[in-house]
């Protein structure tokens, strides 16, 4: 099979919505829109779920372009092909391949025909194993107020020696002030409630490219490598944050992919932000060997890890938000600062004087939901 060599005399500019992009850019010579872009591992102890897009121009605002209909499976060098199936969640279209369990002494391929007719495939790959994730813990910064979470990995002779990692995270936050009073506006009077504003919920996962190599040490073994820094305003320090770490094996090839992208997205800002050198990805247009396909899939089993850090245990996060409070003894100016954006915070029943705060500052809601997930080990509804 022919590698596919994705070459960018200057810049090749993906809407890929995974970090920001820096200023904007017009390439000269070849177009950068419409460009299949193919995300996702082979996994063979979980799900495999791969996404396909467009590429489009910096300058675009359109929102990302996925490719549906597509025909998406996974092939075996020893016969065997598993179909995906297309699912939208939030948004965001996946194909989802039932791997689990598959034949690890084989090697395996990802096959892609999208609506057009065009055909897609990358190269055989063997399957890797992955050493277990021997720690997810994080580090405080007392002076710059930021803390920092780091993954370790056991020691491993037979895995390989180039890692990478991915993690979805959730956490749960307050808003500035609690409140169990609400305005009610048919009745222009302030009313106790049952409503919780005070807790929710985010969900995420990671951006930055986060690669390593062991060929340099005395041991096949990742100490405290660094994942993702938070400051002491991110609400991911407010109350409660989980992490799940996935670590996973690379290729040689697969890691030079990684880290070349990985060095693009740090010193240029983004992960498709400008790239001067010739990238190779393993995913070939069978249908017109010149076309530029972008993506780099492997083969592998991972390991997970989840770990759970509380507020009280990290103990830097302060608010950042500008939350004044504003009182009114005066109902007929209630529905006034209602339309304007506010909650009532308290009122005191002995003169009716009320306290309020712009919504933001009250109702956890406009940057959270109150999707609690299942593994959740507080209560909070």
């Amino acid at each position: 099979m022919k590698n596919s060599y994705i070459k960018f005399s200057v810049v090749t500019l993906l809407s890929f919505a995974i970090l920001s992009c820096i200023s904007p850019f017009e390439p000269k010579g070849a177009s950068v829109e419409g460009l299949l872009v193919v995300e996702g591992d082979i996994i063979l102890n979980d799900t495999t779920v791969i996404t396909l897009s467009r590429s489009s121009s910096l300058s675009s605002t359109q929102p990302r372009q996925y490719v549906f209909a597509a025909t998406v499976w996974v092939e075996s060098s020893i016969g065997g092909k598993y179909y995906g199936i297309p699912k939208v969640e939030n948004g965001v279209l996946t194909y989802k391949i039932p791997t689990a369990g598959l034949n690890t002494s084989a090697q395996y391929r990802l096959k892609i025909t999208t609506p057009n007719g065009r055909q897609y495939e990358s190269e055989f790959v063997p399957a890797l194993e992955t050493p277990d994730i021997e720690d997810v813990s994080w580090k405080v910064d007392s002076i710059n107020k930021t803390t920092t979470f780091l993954v370790s990995s056991k020691s491993s002779e037979e895995a390989s020696n180039y890692y990478r990692w991915t993690y979805t995270e959730d956490w749960e936050f307050t808003s500035r002030y609690s409140t169990f009073v609400y305005y009610d506006k048919k009745k222009n009077a302030i009313v106790d409630t049952l409503m919780n504003w005070y807790y929710c919920y985010k969900k995420g996962e990671s951006s930055a490219i986060c690669v390593a190599s062991t060929t340099e040490l005395n041991e096949n073994k990742v100490y405290k490598k660094p994942l993702v820094t938070f400051d002491k305003h991110d609400d991911r320090l407010s109350l409660l944050y989980s992490m799940e770490v996935v670590q996973r094996s690379l290729t040689r090839e697969g890691y030079l992919y990684w880290e070349n992208l990985s060095k693009n997205s740090n010193e240029l800002g983004g992960i498709f932000s400008p790239q001067p050198t010739e990238m190779k990805g393993n995913i070939t247009c069978i249908s017109d060997p010149d076309e530029i396909v972008l993506g780099f899939t492997s083969a592998v089993l991972t390991k997970k890890k989840r770990v759970f850090a509380y507020a009280y245990e990290i103990g830097i996060f302060e608010f950042n938000v500008d939350c004044p409070l504003m009182d009114s003894d005066r109902p007929e100016m209630w529905s006034y600062l209602k339309n304007a954006g506010y909650e009532v915070v308290a009122i005191n029943e002995l003169d009716g004087t009320t306290l309020w705060a712009m919504k933001n500052c009250v109702d956890c809601r406009v940057t959270g939901t109150k999707n609690r997930p299942s593994f959740w080990p507080l209560s909070h509804q």
